[in-house]
């Protein structure tokens, strides 16, 4: 959409909400997380720490930080390539590990956790 419509990109990175649930995997089956899947349906069950009434409610003493690098504006391309369409892909995704790697320090990561993109 950023070359179609000529939108201007921020890299954001958000260091501790990934400890604001606990994500419990033992009661759904592979079968039935395929199919949840296949659907595009998330296959989660998050829990915070009142799981017997409150299941939603995050973890409390969890920082949230969110984090952004510097912009780049994409001109409007009516029919983007799809070497265009990589490139800023790429960029992106470069600059969301630079992100990760300049503050893991500040968020107690150690040198040797590496960001893992799926």
């Amino acid at each position: 959409y950023c070359l179609e419509y000529g939108y201007e990109i921020y890299p954001v990175y958000v260091f501790g909400e990934s400890q604001t649930y606990y994500n419990y995997n033992g009661c759904l089956s592979e079968k039935y997380k395929n199919l949840l899947n296949k659907y595009q349906l998330p296959a989660i069950w998050a829990m915070g720490p009142y799981w017997y009434c409150l299941p939603l409610l995050p973890y409390a003493n969890t920082g949230i930080h969110i984090i952004y690098g510097g912009n780049t504006y994409y001109e409007k391309v009516e029919n983007p390539t799809q070497e265009k369409i990589d490139s800023v892909h790429k960029w992106y995704m470069d600059e969301i590990n630079n992100l990760f790697e300049r503050n893991k320090w500040r968020f107690g990561y150690d040198d040797s956790v590496k960001l893992k993109i799926m």
